[in-house]
């Protein structure tokens, strides 16, 4: 199928998931969520159907529509910026279990209260959604005064702000980190002599262990048998915390505390918890201590993350065996030597050891090492050894991927060995099915590498808040300043910019102080005319950024990224939005014309008409049917090309009629089409559905009934939207087909008939023929 562009894609695509659901929808079992929209944050299995078979519609995208949203765990600061109710899955089951609507506080996500106890929405300007029967969004609070002191001290305008901001930001500092240690790494490689991956390397992961607690603890020792963790929220002896856990030592895993759980629930399966704050200077120690040590004891370093490394230390222990294939012992010994000066040079921080020959038999040794440990999976034990590993441990195997595992039965990679290249192919992919039957194998083709810096940027969408455009845009020439500073540092020349924009989805303010809220993004592309600089960045950011027209009250954050030239769209797979000319298509040159030549002349004519009417029939499904073009825009083409596409336009076989009569395209579009005062599509088909279901208390539809929805469908034909009219009638003709033969259905019978009949006369009077169904 060709798209027209990306906008085309999308609107199909929500098309299509709407019609996937409302076929569900059709088996409906009862109305308990009637006229509410669910949108499903994250893993949130066996939801989406059960919903719809009660009454909801689920969207797959969240938007103003939305009445609800179903998540599992969601971050505080997510929470605070969205204002629509969010609920635990087990909502749903509960009410569908009782079948009754239970109130959706009682289930609100990372309450920490008993459903009786009063929250201080009593005492607040907000008001509480509970004393709400529409489910509407919270209010926020009143916009902020530019002009007071206090205000204009810490909003983005402030003197020294990005610098500030930047200095102080724990999550710019962690995202950063990476790219400052490649950078690091590359330069003291260039030191060395240029590195050739050997035929049998000796390759080790090395991983630290409970790096962010270890660092923490090197002055408090006496801490290591008690349940460490470390998190923003020191202070806080909530139980219903929401702040994430960064690391945990191994006392608090032993509890069933995990690293990005919440606060609050560690404390109650840890009471005597210990909560401890970032060290970020002690980290930043023990990260160049580690990397130093590494490169001294290495050919090569790939550098994975602050506290985790994979090396090549081939010829370091081949130098002590004098070339000689070295002994288990040897390379052992080895590791425990860089483990013992590891931990003595960072004062006490341990780490785990796996050795491997490739970079996955490394990583897979590793977690038989952990904790604190060293092992190593060799050629010879490699076959016997990944028959027990979990099918989770493998690289891109993530949750979806095991869910499509478990429908295979296979939980281990001695399972995954037993599916076929083929099949694995067929399920995950060309490129993750060939990697997964490598993997599960232990085989990796793999070697180490340090890919340079490939993008730059700095984005802000905190504090940002303007009174008028010239505020705006000085903050935009300050924030290229910043990312031209970033640039001057790499060395690296990048052409490609991108700007990204929020606009704020509310009034007022957010209850975050000076966060952004709920927003809309924005994001444009282009091409810079010359490598970045003073000269052109500026310019162009402010072009793209106009473009989005957001009012400068409402912008809440902006955000400036640049590619390097060489890497823009590498590897990157895109939707063909315009079909691929096939050799059928090219008659004039196709071999099957030169080969009728030397055949009677009769039965050339014959194979030329065969092959003209393929090409036709081919073109026939390429073309738009008559719904999809709009009228306003046909109007405003030339004379020439608006009759030519009037000649082109069909209908499609699948959907609608055959006939000789032109659709009129030359007239405009009616109004929207409305049923019972309704114009959205959703509660459109949830009234449809009441309606249906009345036949089964034996009630017959009424005159007025069926007049309205003959009205309905037949405006739906007339402003050319036969694949949704012709989707109702389907699921009106199955709902009745399907209820048991009695006395009164007969009149159910007869109220489709007269729809059926008053939407074929509109399609014989628009299309010349009447519909199909």
């Amino acid at each position: 199928m060709a798209f027209k562009g990306f906008g085309d894609y999308m609107k199909a695509k929500h098309g299509k998931l709407f019609d996937q659901a409302m076929e569900i929808a059709q088996d409906s079992e009862s109305r308990i969520f009637d006229g509410m929209i669910f949108y499903l944050n994250g893993y949130t299995p066996n939801i989406k159907e059960p919903a719809l078979l009660n009454g909801a519609m689920v969207q797959d995208y969240l938007n103003s529509k939305v009445t609800h949203i179903i998540a599992s765990e969601m971050t505080n600061s997510k929470i605070q910026s969205i204002k629509t109710p969010i609920v635990k899955p087990d909502w749903i089951h509960q009410s569908i279990k009782e079948k009754r609507l239970l109130p959706w506080s009682q289930f609100r996500l990372y309450s920490g209260l008993d459903p009786h106890q009063k929250t201080i929405d009593k005492f607040s300007s907000r008001p509480n959604p509970d004393n709400t029967n529409d489910h509407n969004n919270f209010d926020t609070k009143k916009d902020l005064d530019l002009d007071d002191p206090k205000v204009q001290a810490v909003v983005c305008t402030a003197d020294g702000f990005i610098k500030r901001y930047f200095e102080t930001s724990r999550l710019h500092y962690l995202s950063t980190w990476k790219s400052s240690l490649v950078d690091d790494v590359i330069k003291q490689m260039s030191k060395k002599s240029s590195y050739v991956p050997p035929k049998n390397p000796i390759l080790m992961h090395i991983d630290m262990d409970c790096f962010f607690v270890a660092v923490a603890l090197r002055n408090q020792q006496e801490l290591n048998q008690k349940p460490v963790v470390i998190a923003h929220s020191v202070q806080s002896t909530n139980f219903s915390s929401t702040s994430e856990i960064a690391s945990s030592n191994y006392v608090a895993r032993e509890r069933g505390i995990k690293n990005g759980s919440n606060l609050g629930r560690a404390k109650e399966l840890a009471p005597d918890l210990i909560v401890l704050p970032y060290d970020f200077e002690g980290i930043v120690e023990c990260t160049k201590i580690l990397y130093n040590v590494l490169l001294e004891s290495s050919d090569f370093v790939q550098a994975v993350s602050c506290d985790e490394a994979l090396i090549d230390c081939s010829s370091q222990i081949f130098h002590e065996e004098g070339m000689n294939e070295p002994s288990n012992e040897t390379v052992l010994g080895f590791a425990r030597n860089l483990k013992k000066r590891i931990f003595t040079e960072t004062n006490g921080c341990s780490v785990s050891i796996g050795i491997g020959f490739n970079p996955l038999t490394a990583r897979l040794a590793t977690h038989k090492a952990k904790p604190n440990g060293i092992f190593r999976i060799t050629q010879a034990i490699v076959d016997e050894h990944m028959l027990t590993i979990p099918i989770g441990n493998l690289p891109g195997v993530g949750r979806t991927f095991i869910d499509k595992f478990n429908e295979m039965n296979v939980i281990t990679c001695g399972d995954a060995q037993r599916i076929s290249l083929q099949k694995l192919t067929k399920v995950f992919g060309e490129k993750n099915g060939r990697s997964l039957y490598s993997f599960c194998r232990g085989h990796d083709t793999r070697v180490l590498i340090n890919k340079p810096r490939q993008s730059i940027g700095a984005e802000i969408n905190w504090a940002v808040r303007f009174k008028d455009i010239a505020q705006q845009n000085k903050f935009i020439l300050d924030l290229c300043n910043e990312v031209l500073d970033r640039v001057s540092a790499t060395g690296i020349h990048f052409q490609h910019l991108t700007v990204n924009a929020k606009k704020r989805d509310y009034k007022g303010e957010p209850w975050k102080y000076l966060g952004c809220g709920h927003c809309i993004n924005y994001s444009k592309s282009t091409m810079l005319d010359s490598f970045a600089n003073q000269s052109n960045l500026y310019p162009a950011v402010l072009k793209l950024f106009l473009e989005f027209q957001i009012p400068v009250q409402d912008v809440r954050g902006i955000g400036i990224h640049l590619k390097a030239q060489n890497v823009v769209d590498s590897g990157q797979r895109k939707i063909n939005f315009f079909p691929k000319k096939r050799k059928d298509d090219i008659v004039e040159n196709s071999s099957d014309v030169e080969l009728i030549t030397d055949i009677p002349l009769k039965s050339k004519r014959r194979c030329s008409d065969i092959i003209k009417q393929k090409k036709e029939l081919e073109d026939f499904h390429l073309r738009p049917s008559a719904s999809q073009i709009d009228a306003s825009i046909l109007a405003c083409l030339p004379k020439s090309i608006r009759k030519e596409q009037e000649r082109l336009a069909v209908t499609r076989p699948s959907s609608v009629m055959k006939g000789k009569k032109k659709p009129n395209l030359g007239r405009k579009r009616d109004t929207i089409p409305t049923l019972g005062g309704l114009t959205d599509s959703n509660l459109i088909w949830n009234r449809i559905q009441d309606w249906l279901s009345s036949a089964k208390g034996g009630n017959e539809p009424t005159l007025v009934d069926i007049e309205s929805i003959s009205l309905y469908l037949c405006a739906l034909v007339s402003n050319w939207e036969m694949e949704r009219c012709q989707k109702i009638l389907k699921a009106i003709r199955k709902s009745i087909s399907t209820r048991e033969k009695d006395s009164h259905l007969q009149h159910w019978d007869n109220a489709y008939g007269k729809i059926l009949k008053r939407v074929g006369d509109i399609t014989q009077d628009l299309y010349g023929s009447r519909i199909i169904m």
